[in-house]
């Protein structure tokens, strides 16, 4: 019977984020929890996904009606080279879109366990979306991608004045639109984990230590 209830509470230890193991009381307040975090953020991140796109948007329309209409060489070289760097931009908008702006679509006929993970899954998601855009490898990526048009600007093109407007240009839009991401949602999934999921992921001796004994059963928590 040790060995049951021992094998009973290891595997409860083991898995301390799963759903299926809490009783309806926290299931009921992660879900509420987890409900309110994702509708306090997810408008900020649709208004700022939706400002990013309409400025990225408006760029490339504009540069390409005048790279199609003007009959200057070099400045419809200019207007491409602007275009495929707002493409671009669209591009990476998409792949780094935060999955909290899709919360209906995600949590539609969802209810219990399954809407728990959904909403867990949402927030976790995009605090790695938000982590991401703000990090060194973001930042880093738009500079050097402004760097280069800029240099195939100046040194291909032979337009030096283009090239540090494309520079300065890229780095406002580019910079700018990471730096504003909001980041509200990253921190309500860190508060989230550390109330609801404390000890997720972490060896079953970190999280739980369990000892039989001869004389009788015993068991210490340490956290």
């Amino acid at each position: 019977m040790y060995a049951l209830l021992a094998t009973a509470l290891t595997v409860a230890a083991a898995n301390p984020c799963r759903s299926a193991g809490i009783d309806d009381e926290e299931r009921a307040a992660r879900i509420a929890a987890a409900t309110e975090a994702v509708r306090e953020h997810e408008g900020g991140l649709d208004l700022w996904f939706g400002a990013v796109f309409g400025v990225h948007a408006a760029v490339m329309a504009t540069t390409l009606v005048i790279g199609n209409i003007t009959d200057d060489d070099g400045v419809k070289k200019e207007m491409w080279v602007a275009a495929f760097g707002s493409g671009l931009g669209i591009i990476t908008l998409f792949t780094g879109r935060p999955p909290i702006i899709d919360a209906d679509d995600a949590l539609a006929d969802t209810e219990g366990d399954a809407r728990l993970a959904t909403l867990e899954a949402l927030l976790e998601k995009t605090a790695g979306k938000i982590d991401f855009s703000h990090s060194w490898i973001s930042h880093g990526a738009s500079f050097l991608y402004s760097a280069a048009a800029s240099l195939v600007l100046w040194l291909a093109f032979d337009r030096p004045r283009a090239a540090v407007t494309q520079f300065l240009g890229g780095q406002l839009i580019g910079q700018g639109r990471l730096l504003l991401q909001p980041t509200g949602a990253r921190s309500a999934w860190d508060a989230y984990r550390s109330q609801y999921l404390k000890g997720c992921g972490e060896p079953v001796e970190e999280a739980t230590a369990l000892r039989v004994e001869p004389a009788g059963f015993g068991l210490r928590v340490s956290f």
